[in-house]
């Protein structure tokens, strides 16, 4: 069920990615210089779906690359947790020479 849902969603966006380019096919200048659009060495012709979805790429990896960076701190104290759990249960497989119970204090990150 799952693969024909995920089938499903891709063909609709294939579709839908078709039609866009289909619509938007005229050629259209991308100029790198802001001040003389004429001038012919900065610039290039495309068609606009190329443009646009370009773009569309360039804002997915560009908001990936910030989200991974926003969530450093939450990746860190996952670490951390992890670490302190290993820690806690090498502590606890050790036997006590006394043969008084093993405690272990666990501190708030």
């Amino acid at each position: 069920m799952k693969f024909w849902l995920k089938l499903l969603v891709l063909v609709i966006i294939g579709v839908l990615v078709v039609a866009i380019a289909l619509a938007n096919k005229e050629i259209v200048q991308v100029s790198a210089n802001p001040f003389g659009t004429t001038d012919k060495a900065l610039s290039l012709s495309v068609p606009l779906f190329l443009v646009m979805f370009a773009l569309f790429i360039v804002g997915m990896v560009f908001g990936g690359i910030l989200t991974w960076f926003g969530q450093g701190k939450h990746r860190r104290a996952a670490r951390q947790a992890k670490a302190e759990a290993a820690n806690l249960r090498t502590q606890a497989a050790k036997p006590d020479v006394a043969g008084t119970a093993v405690t272990t204090t666990l501190s708030a990150a």
